[in-house]
């Protein structure tokens, strides 16, 4: 799990259970609905980011292994120790799949739709609001 994943789970998880808690939780939370929305806006803008993030950290990488002509032993799925074969040229890194980063998106997005929705039924935010 990458850390832009990883840090949508953790909010999207954090979203729900808010939602599912007390109407007395959710009222004190609802003092703080700015600042988990705000966490929501930069989850989300983590994600969107991600692309430009990771072309910048695999050109960098590359540029790095041709430039030093870095080698590095690999792992033997045969034997468990050293490969044989020698040092080679490091893989480049690779992406998260798109399907995981709309994932993370959607688990963010539906948690803060979910505390909205309870602070809505909770009688905290009207309808024009919401």
């Amino acid at each position: 799990m990458s850390y832009t994943t990883e840090q949508a789970a953790l909010l999207a998880g954090q979203l729900e259970r808010l939602a599912s808690a007390g109407v007395h939780q959710i009222a004190g939370q609802f003092a703080n609905l700015e600042f988990w929305l705000g966490e929501a806006v930069h989850v989300l803008a983590t994600i969107d980011d991600y692309p430009r993030r990771f072309r910048q950290l695999r050109e960098a990488q590359i540029a790095w292994v041709t430039a030093h002509g870095t080698q590095v032993l690999g792992y033997c799925a045969h034997c468990g120790g050293r490969c044989e074969l020698g040092p080679q040229t490091p893989a480049a890194p690779t992406r998260i799949s798109s399907d995981e980063m709309d994932a993370a998106r959607r688990g963010v997005r539906q948690g803060c739709y979910r505390l909205l929705l309870r602070c809505y039924r909770a009688h905290l935010v009207d309808e024009p609001a919401l």
